[in-house]
Parts: C-alpha cells; sequence; structure tokens
C-alpha cells in the first residue's frame, strides 16, 4: 500500500509539556510521522508547525451512536472514532465531507474529503496512531476489518520503524520517550 501517512501521537509527560508550555492535560501531541508528502493535516497545524490532537467524548453528539469518541483539533474536527468490536483499540473514520462548516466557514478539509482513516490507541487513549489513506473512504471499513485481522501489521511496522521526528520536544530537557512501549 503507497500514500498512506502515519502520526504518532502521545500525552506528553507533564515536565516537557511545562518545557513548551502546553497547559492541556486531554492534549495528545505529534511527535512522529511519515507523510508521503501528505497535505490533509495542514488546517491543524499551530504556528509552531505543532500538530496536536484532543480525544472527545462524543456520545451524546454523535447520530446513531455509532462512535463514542471524536478528534479535535485547533476548533476544528478532525474524525469521528467509529468501532465495531467490542472494547477494542481499533477504530476507523474519515473527513466532514461538507463544503461548508456549520458556521458557515468554508471546510479546510474539503479537498481530502475521500480520505479514510485508521486510529490505533491504548486504553487510557494516551497514545494514539492514525494512518490516512488518501481517496480510500469508500473502502476504509475493508481496510479497518484487514487491520483488526492483523493483515496489515508488517505494513503499520515499517511505518513505525521509518517514523521521523515530526516536532522536537525533548531537545528542551534531553529526555526521549519510549514510543511503542503500550501499542
Amino acid at each position: 500500500m503507497e500514500g498512506i501517512a502515519y502520526y504518532r501521537f502521545q500525552t506528553l509527560p507533564s515536565t516537557v509539556r511545562e518545557l513548551n508550555k502546553i497547559v492541556s492535560k486531554k492534549r495528545l501531541d505529534c511527535t512522529h510521522y511519515y507523510s508521503n508528502d501528505y497535505k490533509g493535516i495542514e488546517p491543524f497545524l499551530n504556528k509552531e508547525k505543532q500538530f496536536f490532537i484532543q480525544i472527545n467524548d462524543a456520545s451524546n453528539y454523535v447520530y446513531k451512536k455509532i462512535s463514542e469518541d471524536s478528534i479535535s483539533s485547533r476548533g476544528l474536527n478532525l474524525s469521528s472514532l467509529i468501532y465495531d468490536c467490542e472494547n477494542c483499540s481499533i477504530a476507523y473514520g474519515h473527513p466532514n465531507k461538507q463544503v461548508k462548516l456549520r458556521n458557515g466557514k468554508i471546510n479546510p478539509l474539503r479537498d481530502f474529503k475521500n480520505d479514510g482513516y485508521i486510529f490505533i490507541h491504548n486504553t487510557e487513549k494516551t497514545e494514539l496512531e492514525l494512518l490516512v489513506f488518501p481517496n480510500m473512504r469508500d473502502v476504509i471499513d475493508s481496510i479497518y476489518y484487514d487491520v483488526l485481522n492483523g493483515d496489515l501489521n508488517c505494513v503499520i511496522n515499517d511505518y513505525r520503524d521509518n517514523a521521523e521526528v515530526f516536532y522536537d520536544y525533548w531537545t528542551i530537557d534531553n529526555t526521549s520517550p519510549d514510543l511503542f512501549s503500550s501499542l
């Protein structure tokens, strides 16, 4: 599978959050990536070029209750997390395909509306991996079942092994995380 983008998020340790002036304890920051020049995350980057997300309880907001959680960043909804297994840590989703958002603004993800997402997270949801499958929205549920069945383990491990630092939060205190300890 070519063209897949991979992003690794984690809740940073409190010392690293303090050094980087990060107040939120619910924030997960992108520490590593393998992007294949994917541009769909650009609306989520802040002025320091950090990419961070928050997992939100969406059980009261999501129509038909297909998801308990959603992911947002910088006031924008990235995706709902759609699960088709009991207590599992793998979900799928996709960007909002509407041209305009509810507030009347143009959807910054409109050019990426056909992309599909796979999310892999730990039980506590303090670590999350996002795999972006460009133009695969219509088959993302099939890809999801391939991931659940372990059919893409080699592909995912290859992205993990080749991931590069997205933003170096640790340079300040010389601490390096154990990236894949709980996934």
